[in-house]
């Protein structure tokens, strides 16, 4: 039992990490220039 549950819970950690980073690279290469957005919004 102990080694299923730390399977899963090795694969949820891994899951989200995983679509924690493509999130982040999604912002990163949909804003490559940042300072566009400070200067719109000032």
């Amino acid at each position: 039992m102990k080694k299923n549950v730390f399977k899963l819970v090795a694969v949820a950690l891994t899951m989200i990490a995983t679509a924690a980073v493509s999130t982040a690279s999604i912002f990163v290469f949909n804003n490559p220039v940042p300072e566009d957005l400070l200067k719109n919004k000032a």
